[in-house]
């Protein structure tokens, strides 16, 4: 019986539901990945600096009129943080769950984002390969930025929402840029102005956003490296249009003299940063600026002059630097507060400082040697250190070291992990011989991921056990022992928090706050002669801590009142987030913490 060409067609034509999976199925799985790691959060309670910023600021609380949203709290150059943070409360009020459910669905958006700007970014990151290790590289790429447990703290951490909510919008205007390069974009007037809009929205939500154009800059700068342009425009068409300017660039591919290619890719770099397209993202870069001259700079404690001078920054920078590039390709020893500290001119910090340099020499000499043969691996390495270069450069800030601030390194890291594990599994699959076995490495490796997302959420769960964690991670450093000595005695463990004060006062006796906390503590043990000792013994270390000198009088004139010594109001906040004791309800005790950098 012979079979008519319409049947065979029909017969070899894609199934509707296989073209749906196809096209679906890799998107919600990434979003699934994003979510999994973050299920069991939602009733964590408020911990460290989502007290002051949402639990007890009461213009967030009645937004009557949109200045006061925009003046809530300590972050006034973030208006759209503090919308959001209205909104929340308007709708969830002081539940948790649903300011984390927020915070997940952003950061799901983000990895989403992320994977559809990678799909048209893979031509240039993988040369020589066909649309499916395009794919393939994009979405691996994506999932390990989803469940890396670096990001945890950014997502978990309420008051960390301003870097995930700049980190979807600058993720937002670069996929807008490439949809025009790529012709898929509308061709109205208007569309050329979305992708400076939503980093005019990033810019609201958070400052880092500034390095949006450097970043397409630099991945733009390395892609005529990788491909010619015949293969941009024709073997990843049909999953990821190239840039047709990229194809522009292609005229200055590199010479085999070795200074010739350092000079044609600097120029390339610069013409990338000048280009049409990008150079229309510079005037929304002047939304900074006119915040903080419109409104009153709300950091000044925590970052500039007041921390420290730039010359210290930069030079703790390279181990800083280190250390978090560890923690991303290896996240054993995160913390919710590391102790990382800006340079202080002593041998330790000299031996520091020429180790790292020497390791950053060694990476760059090996970048060096495999500039044309794999260069996503720079592209990736490259755009993380570029990504934290608005906190962890120049700028002294009160905490050198800070998770959430690798957020968008993260993804951009993605840029050279993708093509990695993209590039291992295929050689697993020529290895083994069975093409099934390739993504058997890539698998296990975001399944360790998420097992160790999981494990970082479920410290917290409970922020006794996150306290007690960085205290032990950083035992020469006084706030985790002071924010865990206040969230014990906020849950009624008076005993076990007197000796986490201790040590908080023992190594910092200069921060009233620690002193005032434990001062408080004496008094609910009913020891008020150790309280007045223990300002006593400030006073006569200190005569001119007048601060101290008023608490005393303050305590010998009334004694059943409490301490009000006048901390730095950069350095006072209202107390961290309290755990219930094994009885029930929470007793704050009307502790303070000290507060984390924006």
């Amino acid at each position: 019986m012979s079979v008519t060409p319409a049947a065979q067609a029909r017969a070899l034509a894609p199934r509707p539901i296989a073209c749906w999976l196809r096209r679906f199925a890799p998107g919600a799985l990434l979003c699934a990945l994003a979510c999994a790691g973050y299920l069991r959060t939602g009733p964590a309670p408020f911990v460290w600096d989502d007290l002051p910023h949402i639990v007890d600021n009461p213009r967030i609380a009645r937004p009557v009129a949109a200045w006061d949203w925009l003046q809530a709290g300590t972050q006034e150059t973030r208006p759209l943080l503090n919308l959001s943070f209205a909104v929340s409360r308007a709708v969830f009020g002081l539940e948790p769950g649903g300011w984390r459910a927020t915070n997940v669905a952003l950061h799901t958006l983000c990895a989403w984002l992320l994977w559809r700007v990678l799909r048209r970014r893979m031509p240039a990151l993988l040369p020589d390969h066909g649309g499916g290790a395009h794919a393939l590289a994009a979405w691996l790429g994506a999932a390990w930025f989803a469940v890396h447990p670096l990001a945890t703290e950014a997502v978990t951490y309420i008051n960390s929402r301003s870097v995930l909510m700049a980190s979807a919008a600058m993720l937002a205007a670069w996929l807008q840029l490439e949809r025009r390069r790529a012709g898929v974009a509308s061709g109205a007037a208007w569309s050329g102005a979305v992708a400076p809009l939503l980093l005019g929205v990033a810019l609201l939500a958070k400052e880092m956003a500034v390095m949006l154009p450097l970043l397409i800059a630099w991945c733009d700068g390395w892609a005529p490296l990788t491909a010619s342009a015949a293969a941009l425009g024709s073997s990843a068409a049909p999953l990821s249009p190239a840039p047709p300017a990229s194809a522009e660039l292609a005229a200055e591919a590199p010479t085999s003299r070795r200074g010739e290619f350092g000079r044609t890719l600097w120029r390339r770099l610069w013409r990338c940063l000048w280009r049409r397209d990008v150079r229309g993202l510079l005037p929304a870069l002047l939304v900074v600026p006119a915040l903080f001259l419109a409104l009153r700079s709300p950091h000044t404690a925590h970052i500039g002059a007041a921390v420290g001078s730039p010359v210290d920054a930069a030079l703790a920078q390279p181990a800083i630097l280190l250390r978090l590039l560890a923690l991303a390709v290896l996240p054993i020893g995160q913390s919710l507060d590391h102790d990382a500290r800006l340079f202080a001119w002593d041998v330790d910090d000299a031996l520091r400082l020429g180790l790292s340099l020497g390791f950053w020499a060694l990476c760059l000499g090996l970048a060096w040697r495999l500039r044309q043969r794999f260069p996503a691996a720079i592209v990736g390495v490259g755009g993380l250190l570029l990504a934290m270069a608005p906190t962890n450069s120049l700028v002294p800030f009160f905490d050198a070291m800070c998770e959430r601030h690798l957020y968008p390194g993260l993804w951009m890291a993605a840029f050279g992990v993708g093509p990695c594990l993209g590039a291992l599994s295929g050689w697993v699959g020529v290895r083994m011989g069975r093409s099934g076995l390739a993504v058997v490495p890539a698998a296990a490796l975001l399944t360790a991921l998420l097992g160790a997302t999981l494990a970082r959420n479920e410290l917290w769960r409970d922020p006794v056990a996150l306290w007690l964690d960085a205290a032990e991670k950083s035992p020469d450093k006084a706030r985790p022992a002071g924010q865990l000595g206040a969230t014990l005695a906020g849950a009624g463990w008076l005993e076990a928090a007197q000796p986490a004060l201790e040590r908080a006062v023992r190594l910092e006796p200069h921060v009233l706050v620690w002193r005032q906390n434990l001062g408080l503590l004496y008094r609910l043990r009913g020891a008020p002669e150790r309280e007045i000792a223990l300002w006593e013994a400030r006073v006569a270390e200190a005569p001119a801590d007048l601060a101290a000198a008023r608490a005393l009088r303050t305590l010998r004139g009334a004694p059943g009142r409490p301490p009000r010594p006048a901390a730095d109001p950069g350095e006072a906040r209202p107390a961290a987030g309290l755990a219930s004791p094994p009885g029930g309800a929470v007793d704050r005790s009307g502790m303070s913490g000290q507060g984390a950098a924006p």
